[in-house]
């Protein structure tokens, strides 16, 4: 005859798999910070470590499920993966970039020009650094008041100053904030004047 045994149950474990990579976030300003996240299957209970790639280095920089970024960043790409383990095995992530944007940075302050008689003219200019498409705002500074005299990168002085100093500043404007120079003096000479004519004597 014949007997049959009583039934015998196999499990099988599943492997651990990544079933939503990480996601870059949006581009942001240096100084602030995103998180990445992933989300992952598995036997057990899973565990994470995220790792930052330059070149052929990794660096192991965080352990868990979703992590946040560093706010020391410098501004650039940055590229991050996590490794995802489990009871069986692990499971590695695509890579994703981080991109953080640079502030605005003034790289070349506005010099002030020689000295120049009343009547002329000459020009201030600066160079700056920045996400996007920076714009130029310069003010003429009088005590407390401030006015908005220009809005190109460099600017040319009017030929209507008054002979004595006059002081400027620009704010240079991008994705990542504003930038404000130094001030500048500018110097415009006095025209030769005569103040007392010459006079007839008395006829003698």
């Amino acid at each position: 005859g014949a007997a049959t045994s009583t039934d015998v149950t196999v499990t099988v474990k599943p492997a651990t798999t990544i079933t939503v990579q990480p996601v870059a976030p949006a581009a942001y300003c240096i100084g602030g910070t995103s998180t990445l996240d992933v989300t992952a299957t598995g036997d057990g209970t899973l565990t994470y470590e995220w790792f930052k790639v330059s070149g052929s280095t990794t660096t192991s920089v965080g352990t868990t499920k979703t992590y946040s970024l560093p706010t020391s960043l410098t501004a650039g790409t940055h590229t991050y993966r996590v490794v995802v383990t489990g009871g069986c095995g692990a499971a590695t992530s695509t890579d994703v970039t981080v991109t953080v944007k640079p502030a605005t940075t003034i790289t070349v302050q506005p010099v002030a020009p020689a000295a120049y008689c009343v009547g002329g003219t000459s020009t201030l200019d600066v160079t700056a650094t920045g996400d996007g498409t920076l714009t130029y705002e310069w003010f003429k500074v009088e005590g407390a008041t401030i006015s908005s005299v220009g809005t190109t990168k460099t600017y040319s002085l009017p030929t209507s100053l008054a002979a004595g100093t006059h002081t400027y500043h620009v704010v240079v404007s991008g994705g990542c904030e504003a930038a404000t120079s130094t001030d500048v003096v500018v110097t415009v000479k006095a025209a030769t004047t005569i103040t007392v004519q010459p006079v007839a004597p008395a006829a003698y």
